[in-house]
């Protein structure tokens, strides 16, 4: 007969290895060696995908305000916009002041370089000294605010990133962060035009298949890797460096401001367009009421004086190309296409490449070659004024020349030959012309060029001054 225990109330105690060491069987039961064992499990591996990293990062308290969105009210202090790149600092790590956790701190791409922030510009630029850490703060010992050191860029920044302030309740985490995906960025010509463009970005000489790099702000540029001739000067120790700053490759570049399948049609309703400024801006005073009306430089020599036809009158104002009537009003005529038919203007503000687009019009080897009209010199001075619509509104750099003359800036006060520039409004498209001397009853063209902003259906995110059209970039990182 067994012997049993008097009591089972004794102690539980952990089984060998259960604190994940490796222990050498003892006699256990079933144990058929003594190889060394354990027996807990390991966790599960932190696994994913490399595209976007599941890394929560702090962001760097030394990154700058560079505007403020319209948009996110509280939270619209933007220190990156979307479009950048980013790295880790290689030495800072900031608490995450909502759950008391210190993270590595995600900060803008510098391409490799130690870099100082210049106030002044709004813009940060390679450092004139080289970056020396305070171990304690992980920060500059002489700059701690304004400068930081070089890092190697992760990927590129998907959405806006407004300032962390510690023990403000900042919310969510920083991110995403792409470093794997096809991304389609403004390409400018010139790093000045770029800079003007707070987002994302790539500027310079490209050409599908160069590497590229990030400069000191997180903007895309060309990597000397893709230069043959700089590679050639490089130490061993250079080109690794180099190598490490690649985020991605050139796969397509596109110089055109109106992407295949822009919405170049798209505009305002009639009424909204007839009562836009721009597009249609009011020419003759309402009340004549002195800072009461809001027509702003009115053709004055246009005045009613109560007789037949009234007013406000402009007798050139049937006087149109479009109803073949210019022979009339000694071929003065309104040269412009009526709102209801234009579909060149597009969306305002959205859909109008203002920024990005300048068209000049009438001029050829420095002369301009639209004739506007054929002007007769009097033999007589009579002061009579000669008033002008030129085919578009809201124009720039307008100049004019009568016959032979040398071209000049249509302004008031202008002289050309034996006339003068009376009258001159180029946002409403509008000038007048008086004889100042007696002529010779000899029939000469009124020409005129000038400059116009904007092409329909340029979308915002190319409506920038100096973008000359998109480049697609794998990034590889």
């Amino acid at each position: 007969m067994a012997l049993q225990p008097y009591s089972y109330n004794g102690k539980e105690i952990l089984q060998p290895g259960a604190r994940g060491e490796k222990f050498i069987n003892n006699g256990i039961p079933g144990h058929r060696n003594d190889d060394p064992r354990i027996n807990r499990t390991n966790t599960t591996l932190n696994l994913n995908h490399h595209d976007v990293p599941n890394i929560k990062y702090a962001l760097d308290p030394r990154l700058k305000r560079e505007f403020r969105y319209g948009w996110a009210y509280g939270y619209n202090q933007i220190v990156i916009p979307k479009g950048r790149l980013v790295a880790v600092d290689p030495h800072l790590v900031v608490m995450d002041t909502d759950t008391k956790h210190y993270h590595n701190a995600l900060t803008l791409a510098n391409g490799g370089k130690d870099v100082d922030f210049n106030a002044e510009l709004g813009k940060w630029e390679e450092a004139a000294a080289a970056f020396e850490i305070n171990v304690k703060t992980g920060m500059d010992t002489n700059k701690p605010a304004t400068r930081r050191p070089a890092n190697m860029p992760i990927g590129i920044l998907e959405r806006n990133e407004y300032t962390r302030d510690q023990d403000a309740y900042n919310g969510i985490m920083p991110g995403p962060i792409r470093t794997d995906a096809m991304a389609e960025l403004p390409w400018f010509a010139a790093k000045d035009k770029a800079e003007e463009n707070p987002w994302g970005s790539a500027y310079g000489d490209l050409k599908p298949g160069d590497l590229i790099k990030s400069d000191e702000n997180g903007r895309f540029v060309k990597s000397p890797l893709s230069d043959d001739s700089a590679m050639e000067s490089m130490t061993v120790a250079e080109y690794e460096k180099e190598r490490q700053q690649l985020v991605g490759t050139v796969y397509a570049t596109d110089k055109s401001l109106l992407p295949e399948g822009a919405a170049r049609f798209a505009q305002w309703a009639l009424d909204d367009r007839r009562n836009f400024n721009d597009f249609n801006p009011y020419v003759w005073p309402n009340s004549n009421r002195a800072g009461e009306d809001f027509v702003n430089n009115p053709p004055t020599a246009y005045q009613s004086d109560y007789t037949y036809p009234g007013y406000p009158y402009d007798k050139n104002y049937m006087s149109h190309d479009l109803h073949m009537l210019a022979s009339s009003r000694n071929g003065m005529y309104d040269p412009r296409f009526d709102l209801a038919h234009r579909l060149d203007q597009g969306v305002p503000g959205l859909l109008d490449g203002y920024n990005a687009v300048e068209q000049t019009y009438g001029e050829k080897e420095g002369k301009p070659t639209i004739t506007i009209a054929n002007i007769v010199e009097n033999t007589e001075l009579t002061g009579h004024e000669f008033i002008f619509r030129l085919p578009d509104t809201n124009l720039e750099s307008a100049k004019i020349a009568i016959g032979e003359e040398e071209a000049v800036s249509i302004a008031v006060g202008a002289k050309i030959g034996k006339f003068e520039v009376s009258y001159a409004d180029m946002h409403k498209g509008m000038f007048a012309l008086v004889q100042k001397e007696a002529g010779s009853k000899e029939e000469k063209p009124v020409n005129v060029s000038y400059v116009k902003r904007g092409m329909a259906g340029v979308p915002t995110n190319l409506d920038w001054d100096g973008c000359q059209g998109t480049v697609k970039i794998l990034l590889q990182k």
